[in-house]
């Protein structure tokens, strides 16, 4: 699977249309592209440049925030990292390939338990645990 493989099974993962649910933690998306992520890939970025980004500026902005920090690794770790690091972010992704190395299972165990301690933390995030279990466990090889 390719860097652009990835992306793709991420955007179709996400969704193609920009939502607002007030109990998603993340904020608005496009996507899967919160404001913040925009932001981070194109300073001074608005809402209005969220609702009305395009898959190919989504796929330049996973490539250059969520690939690029990776590169080096081959799949299949990459695609299970770079999914990680869309969710969890990339400073996290990086703290649990130093805990967990190239050991694929691992490291899918230690995103699944991360998701059991948001909900333990915040029951409001519970409503959205069956999604993020089904997203983890379609990375068990």
């Amino acid at each position: 699977m390719t860097a652009d493989d990835i992306i793709a099974n991420i955007i179709r993962e996400e969704g193609i249309v920009y939502t607002d649910d007030p109990e998603d933690k993340g904020g608005p998306t496009k996507f899967g592209i919160t404001l913040e992520t925009l932001q981070q890939w194109r300073p001074g970025s608005t809402i209005s440049d969220l609702q009305n980004l395009t898959i190919v500026q989504a796929h330049d902005c996973y490539s250059h925030l969520y690939v690029a920090p990776f590169t080096g690794l081959q799949e299949p770790l990459l695609g299970l990292v770079v999914d990680c690091a869309v969710q969890h972010g990339v400073g996290r992704t990086h703290i649990w390939l130093g805990q967990c190395g190239d050991d694929y299972a691992k490291l899918l165990a230690k995103r699944i338990q991360f998701y059991g301690k948001i909900v333990v933390q915040d029951s409001t995030q519970l409503k959205f645990l069956d999604g993020w279990l089904v997203r983890a466990t379609s990375f068990i090889r």
